[in-house]
């Protein structure tokens, strides 16, 4: 009895930390998409400067409580002065975002801010082979994106990853890991 009380009083807890992935029939409840055809991962396109959100109303993108949008990508930026570039093979790659909130709940919260980080970012070739990505060592921070998410706020910022010289798209994922409640951009 005492160790399925145990379970069941930790479900909750695992459920927020993103172990237990969504349902893979779709985007996640609350996400946009766009009306480009997914990827043949499942992500969905998205152009530079075009938003997508998270805890929509289905239908209804102008209701995200989290919108953002990547509005510039920068590939192999010169290297600040005394800041190291990627290693053989990799690439420097800076993500300009924006990001608007309004009241999200704590799970989009908690998601917005995993967003663009290199534990969600993806980096994708043009045969599909999906690598991860480390955080870039080229660039001064200031200026950075934060991932500290608080309602009614407007964050403008960049995250620089290093990822492999064949990724020819990045892409983010929510926590859960379902490719089908992701997004993609393409590198230039």
């Amino acid at each position: 009895m005492r160790t399925r009380l145990l379970v069941l009083a930790a479900m909750p807890l695992l459920a927020a930390c993103g172990t237990v992935p969504p349902a893979a029939s779709g985007p996640a409840p609350g996400s946009t998409t766009t009306s480009e055809a997914a990827t043949k991962q499942g992500f969905q396109p998205l152009k530079l400067g075009q938003e997508a959100g998270l805890g929509c109303e289905p239908g209804n993108p102008a209701s995200c409580t989290v919108r953002f949008a990547v509005t510039a990508i920068d590939v192999n930026p010169a290297c600040d002065p005394y800041r190291t570039p990627p290693p053989a093979g990799q690439k420097t790659v800076v993500l300009h975002v924006t990001m608007t909130t309004a009241t999200p709940g704590q799970r989009e919260r908690a998601q917005a801010g995993l967003l663009f980080s290199a534990r969600q970012l993806k980096g994708v070739s043009p045969d599909g082979h999906i690598t991860g990505v480390d955080y870039g060592l080229c660039l001064d921070r200031p200026g950075a994106l934060s991932r500290d998410i608080v309602p009614n706020s407007k964050y403008d910022g960049f995250l620089e990853i290093a990822v492999d010289q064949t990724a020819t798209s990045i892409a983010t994922s929510l926590a859960g890991g379902d490719p089908a409640t992701g997004w993609v951009w393409p590198l230039g």
